[in-house]
């Protein structure tokens, strides 16, 4: 009879799984908290505008990161949450011009700011003629430079410019 040693059962149960390292990042994957970036893609909470449109999502809505993995993200836009490929998405950034498009009496509709800060409860912080706001990003639509001059927004240094000549 072939009599094993003792110790080859603890040897046996004390054996590492294999690939141990996979398991770990699947869990790290799936536990990601608000704020924190996702690999090769972009934050959870973070406000974005999508580069193209169509009926279901119209050029220059903001949206909210829901959810990101292998190179699609997940954004909550106020008419649906939909899937995109990473590259076709821009974060709104400070310095960004935007269109506000809601129903409050005290900033006209479609007055162009200025984004100054981007809270993340989805807040975003802007310099309208009426001066700084505080409002949803549900709120409020992405503008182009180009459009933002075009429709006659005034830089705030020319502003002061003009007013003092």
């Amino acid at each position: 009879s072939s009599a094993r040693p003792p110790w080859s059962d603890f040897a046996r149960a004390r054996r590492p799984a294999r690939f141990p390292h996979a398991r770990a990042a699947s869990l790290r994957r799936h536990s990601v908290i608000a704020g924190s970036s996702v690999a090769g893609g972009m934050e959870l909470g973070c406000i974005v505008t999508w580069n193209s449109d169509d009926g279901e999502v119209p050029k220059g809505a903001l949206g909210m990161v829901k959810a990101a993995a292998a190179g699609v993200t997940s954004v909550h836009f106020p008419q649906g949450t939909w899937n995109f490929r990473n590259h076709t998405l821009r974060e709104l950034e400070l310095g960004d011009f935007v269109a506000y498009c809601g129903e409050k009496a005290t900033v006209p509709r479609g007055d162009i700011g200025k984004v100054t800060n981007i809270a993340p409860t989805g807040l975003v912080e802007a310099s309208f003629s009426a001066g700084e706001r505080d409002i949803p990003y549900s709120s409020l639509k992405y503008v182009d430079v180009k459009s933002a001059l075009s429709s006659g927004y005034i830089p705030e240094k020319t502003k002061k410019a003009v007013m003092f000549e």
